[in-house]
């Protein structure tokens, strides 16, 4: 009888069952012993026991015989028309300044990374980068701009700028604002802006960055921010329940896990 051309796998069984390693797809598939010796064997008999399983395996794309030359998305051939009309966000580092010392902070320089400098973004520079933003997403209803650090807080009018501009050069798009931060820095004023100026038809999305121990040491914890973003929205005037739950979504990072709890009233901690 002629041999079969081989599929490209790999066999291979452990003391709780049979395998093969699909090189083209790059999976493990598990099967039974009959069909594991049929393979084994080199197709040669044993095909009528494991006919309906083979079909099974083939259709779903496993036991070629040729190699994939070539891996591509669907997509890319529309990843020029994508770059050049499509951009939906774009992240503004406007300092790498910060006016906390966080240990565990990416750029506190116990990790291969920056570390916190006095640099910040000129406006020139943050317009150039929002006028990038409008020249490519020509075919986008809606983009995204936010507003990174170190603590973005620290340059409140160079976002105020930032925002004033893109509103009148994207104008007819949504645009949403995010920023990531520390919460530490918010007063009456960023807290006015971000709910009753332009903020106020967006999504505001806070970042907040907490481990036990790390932020308590520096005297800020949930409590603590609740009771500062309460008061203050309470002293303007604003319904602080509706608003956060509406337009706040937090990040709470404890150990190596983070969650989404929407509204500053009610964090959630996650297992010890």
């Amino acid at each position: 009888m002629q041999k079969k051309p081989k599929p490209f796998i790999h066999l291979f069984e452990t003391p709780l069952g049979f395998y093969f390693y699909d090189v083209n797809t790059n999976d493990i598939v598990e099967v039974n012993k009959e069909m594991y010796e049929y393979l084994r064997n080199d197709y040669i008999a044993g095909e009528e026991i494991v006919q309906e399983d083979l079909k099974n395996l083939k259709a779903r794309g496993y036991l070629k015989t040729k190699r994939v030359e070539k891996t591509e998305h669907p997509a890319t051939e529309l990843l020029p028309f994508y770059a050049k009309t499509k951009m939906g966000q774009l992240i503004l580092q406007v300092t790498q300044n910060c006016n906390l010392r966080c240990e565990y902070c990416v750029y506190s320089g116990n990790y291969e990374t920056r570390g916190h400098t006095n640099k910040k973004m000129d406006f020139q520079t943050a317009k150039k980068a929002i006028d990038f933003l409008a020249e490519h997403s020509k075919n986008r209803n809606e983009v995204i701009i936010g507003f990174y650090g170190g603590e973005p807080l620290l340059e409140f009018s160079l976002m105020k700028q930032c925002v004033e501009y893109a509103e009148e050069r994207l104008k007819g798009k949504k645009i949403e604002y995010s920023i990531t931060t520390n919460a530490t820095l918010l007063t009456d004023d960023v807290i006015k802006y971000f709910i009753t100026n332009e903020f106020l038809r967006r999504q505001l999305v806070i970042i907040f960055q907490k481990i036990k121990g790390v932020y308590r040491r520096n005297m800020i914890c949930e409590e603590i921010l609740n009771a500062h973003i309460g008061k203050r929205c309470r002293l303007l005037g604003i319904d602080e329940v509706r608003v956060y739950q509406e337009r706040c979504v937090f990040l709470s990072l404890r150990r190596v896990n983070c969650f989404h709890v929407k509204g500053y009233v009610k964090f959630q901690n996650m297992p010890k």
